[in-house]
């Protein structure tokens, strides 16, 4: 859209931990920073259930796996 122009910085952190050779459990953080126009977004504030006069967003990951 004409006038909206920004940026959207994007933070991924994960972690994983061997519990033994089939099993593992994981740990994620995503962080999400909305600027300008960006944070008007429709897109983004409906496909992440974004609060509009939010500039940011964190998720949380918490898992285990076990592969058979």
């Amino acid at each position: 859209m004409a006038g909206r122009n920004g940026t959207k910085e994007t933070l991924a952190l994960s972690a994983e931990y061997w519990l033994s050779k089939r099993t593992s459990a994981h740990l994620a953080f995503f962080r999400n920073s909305f600027k300008d126009g960006y944070k008007l977004d429709p897109v983004n504030i409906a496909g992440m259930g974004r609060d509009p006069a939010a500039s940011s967003l964190q998720l949380y990951s918490v898992g285990m796996r076990h592969d058979f």
